[in-house]
């Protein structure tokens, strides 16, 4: 039952909305949004110019780490830069956050273009994901142990219906 006077705010208002985030205010409206749905959920603060090793929140214990991309809106082909940030924040993860097993990926999109979906795939694979943590000096564990690292995509549809379940109470 609608509380009186309240609204509902439609898919395409919700989007609207989120696209309008850049930067850092993505990124808080991210962790704004996490912490609903995890109560472990810790945002994490950038360490000055190293930034925040691609850690923008962390799901404790150390399961699930949230990399958010909130693009400026007139970033050009948004596919190949979502799939390079993907790339280079999971890479990261790889390295200086090895017991993670999901990234949480956040974007502001509706829907993923196919340069993104094969960048997961890419990424999720265990040979992409060995190849790359041999070269870390923290890596010390028996690739045939290894647990193959994976991908949560979250965009705006995602998000959309994440909170619209709530109401349902379907969470």
């Amino acid at each position: 039952m609608e509380e009186k006077g309240s609204i509902p705010i439609t898919y395409e208002d919700f989007c609207d909305k989120v696209s309008k985030f850049t930067g850092h205010d993505f990124q808080d409206f991210c962790n704004r949004y996490q912490s609903i749905f995890y109560r472990k959920f810790r945002a994490t603060k950038a360490r000055g110019r190293l930034g925040d090793y691609a850690c923008d929140g962390i799901i404790i214990p150390n399961e699930r780490l949230l990399a958010c991309y909130g693009f400026y809106n007139d970033t050009k082909e948004i596919g190949k830069a979502i799939a390079k940030k993907m790339k280079d924040d999971f890479v990261n993860m790889l390295e200086e956050h090895p017991n993670i097993e999901c990234m949480i990926f956040m974007t502001k999109t509706s829907g993923m273009e196919k340069t993104v979906i094969k960048k997961i795939e890419e990424l999720e694979s265990k040979e992409f994901q060995l190849n790359n943590i041999k070269r870390f000096k923290n890596f010390k564990s028996d690739p045939d142990r290894f647990i193959v690292k994976k991908i949560e995509y979250v965009d705006c549809q995602v998000m959309f219906n994440r909170l619209r379940d709530i109401k349902k109470g379907e969470m």
